[in-house]
């Protein structure tokens, strides 16, 4: 008995004192820059040396692959990785800079050049490395952000025997990379706001082409007028259409003083010439685009990843009566061909669970889905029969959401879809029927069909 009562105030005690509080100095600890590691310290130690100072704040990209403030890169073509360091000096905290270092034989390190590079705000968006003046050199585009400026700035660094040298500076909302002429060199697009010079006020958006221009530099080669009803732009993406490469930009409009809305502008890049092709050249192909905005908002996607872009459209659901479809909105992603929009594939989006499911052709127009209350499943019924042996509401997919240790019932017939973090996704087939259903589907079939977003 006594032993049993000591294991017993032995698991109280373990318990009581997981719940405790961390102390604040482990607390603020947590809140710390991350250390430095060995490299780091010895890049740290030349730098302060390089520089004669003591007091360094070393600055961190916010977001895109580069998260440190050492930047290892080869960009004088040697073999060997040289480190760019993003700081700021104490007394200007809030104007960074960016020193070249090179590492030697022993481990050291060194200042390349004796210049130090000048930032363009108080901190860093992104990093980012791309050929785009020279197909043999790297140059660097950095994303810069002023607590006192209204649009972040996107700057274009070459690398040159004396250090870096910007190329070129422009506002961004947002950006978009890739090699769009075909040349083996990277071209930006760019979104940004016209601003009002005397009254500081957005005039409209502005779609801009950066590229490499005859003269071997780095210019602004051609720009759009984003559709004047545009309040913001929620994504820009680039993906190929029968005429070439387009970019797709999914808008927030407001339009006849209606509620906000969503639609898609459409704009082919060819041969450094923006073209658009849906938007306000063509209202008619633009509104067909027009859906509701939601939070959140059904977007433009390359779904099985062909480099396609599909452009959503919503209807409501129509479900069966008692049966619950709230929010469930069916989707028909269009694919632009030959100027006229087409029907690509139907399809219905679970933003809270994070996947999507695309009906296969005999469903369209028979299926509906609806909510069961008590679980995270949404089920696939048959709404509507062109054959009388198919009965209306019969049961087809089921698709539920568990976390690792929620309870699954080990008699239903639940097969693993995908899984993300703790979340698993399961599909739920109905037992076989004594009669075939043409609207059934087979595992095989919905794996196909489902896809995590």
């Amino acid at each position: 008995m006594r032993k049993k009562y000591l294991v017993a105030m032995a698991c109280l005690a373990l318990l009581l004192s997981s719940c405790a509080y961390l102390p604040l100095g482990n607390t603020r600890d947590l809140l710390a820059a991350p250390h430095l590691n060995q490299r780091q310290v010895a890049i740290d130690a030349a730098m302060r040396e390089t520089l004669n100072l003591a007091d360094i704040i070393y600055k961190y990209p916010q977001t895109g692959n580069f998260r440190s403030p050492f930047v290892f890169q080869d960009i004088t073509g040697s073999g060997r990785e040289e480190a760019i360091v993003f700081f700021a000096y104490a007394s200007a905290p809030s104007s960074i800079r960016f020193k070249v270092m090179g590492e030697r034989e022993d481990g050291s390190w060194y200042a390349i050049h004796n210049s130090t590079g000048s930032g363009e705000g108080d901190q860093i968006d992104f990093i980012k490395f791309a050929n785009i003046l020279d197909p043999h050199r790297k140059d660097m585009v950095v994303g810069w952000q002023h607590s006192l400026r209204g649009q972040p700035q996107l700057g274009v660094y070459s690398y040159t025997e004396i250090g870096f040298q910007r190329e070129i500076l422009h506002p961004y909302l947002h950006w978009d990379m890739r090699d769009f002429s075909g040349n083996g060199l990277y071209d930006i697009a760019v979104i940004s706001l016209n601003v009002n010079e005397i009254t500081g006020l957005g005039t409209g958006h502005q779609l801009s082409l950066l590229s490499r221009g005859f003269s071997g530099s780095l210019s602004v080669v051609d720009s759009v007028s984003l559709p004047m009803d545009t309040i913001i732009v929620e994504q820009m993406i680039h993906g190929a259409t029968p005429e070439g490469y387009s970019i797709f930009l999914d808008l927030v409009v407001s339009m006849d003083g209606l509620p906000a809305q969503l639609a898609t502008a459409v704009i082919q890049v060819d041969d450094n010439t923006l073209n658009p092709i849906v938007g306000d050249n063509d209202m008619m192909l633009f509104n067909n685009t027009i859906r509701p905005y939601r939070d959140p908002p059904d977007l433009s996607m390359d779904i099985f990843g062909s480099g396609v872009v599909k452009i959503p459209t919503l209807w409501p659901m129509i479900s069966p009566a008692g049966m619950d479809s709230s929010g469930i909105m069916l989707t028909e992603y269009l694919s632009l061909e030959n100027g006229e929009f087409i029907t690509a594939y139907t399809a219905v989006v679970n933003h809270e669970e994070g996947y999507i499911v695309v009906f296969p052709e005999r469903w369209e127009n028979l299926v509906t889905v609806v909510r069961l209350p008590e679980s995270r499943q949404w089920q696939f019924l048959v709404l509507e029969s062109e054959e009388d042996h198919i009965g209306i509401g019969i049961d087809l997919l089921g698709i539920q959401t568990f976390l690792g240790y929620d309870y699954r019932d080990i008699f239903a017939y639940y097969v693993l879809l995908a899984q993300r973090g703790h979340l698993r996704y399961y599909a739920y087939l109905p037992p076989p029927r004594q009669e075939p259903n043409p609207l059934d589907v087979t595992i095989e079939e919905v794996r196909a069909m489902f896809r995590l977003i």
